[in-house]
């Protein structure tokens, strides 16, 4: 059974970060991912978002085309939610975060599939670095990477 996760912190130290879910990370390209990360940039811990094509284009290096065709796929995923239109002159579509917090402890709790995505991940890295001449340190999950 999965125990119940409920966490509200009005301590204020949780100020000018956030967290992205290793669920996100693990199953999106580098758009979507830099995405979701400008999404809940702008959302905030219980916010909205409802920042025009362009203006994330511009934050993400990108079209705004780009933009939207991977908001597409992040509500077809359902990571977010299409909750209307904001704005009175230019009304442009707003946006919530899905919480998917559940899904990645389903997904990252079982040790085994863990093991075996790190191991993915490092054989990729391996590959990648292979072909660039480098040399990479490789991950166990949970564990800390040391600098070099």
């Amino acid at each position: 059974m999965i125990p119940e996760i409920n966490v509200t912190d009005r301590s204020g130290d949780r100020k000018y970060f956030c967290i992205i879910p290793y669920y996100i990370l693990h199953n999106s390209t580098a758009h979507q991912q830099s995405l979701y990360l400008c999404l809940k940039r702008f959302c905030g811990e219980e916010g909205t978002c409802w920042a025009a094509p362009a203006t994330i284009g511009k934050m993400m290096g990108v079209s705004s085309n780009t933009v939207r065709k991977n908001l597409e796929q992040l509500v077809r995923r359902g990571w977010i939610r299409k909750i209307g239109k904001r704005g009175k002159t230019k009304p442009t579509d707003e946006y919530m975060i899905v919480d998917v917090w559940r899904q990645n402890f389903e997904t990252f709790s079982q040790t085994d599939r863990s093991k075996k995505i790190v191991q993915q991940v490092n054989n990729l890295s391996r590959q990648m670095s292979a072909q660039h001449g480098r040399k990479i340190r490789e991950s166990s999950p949970g564990e800390p990477k040391k600098k070099q």
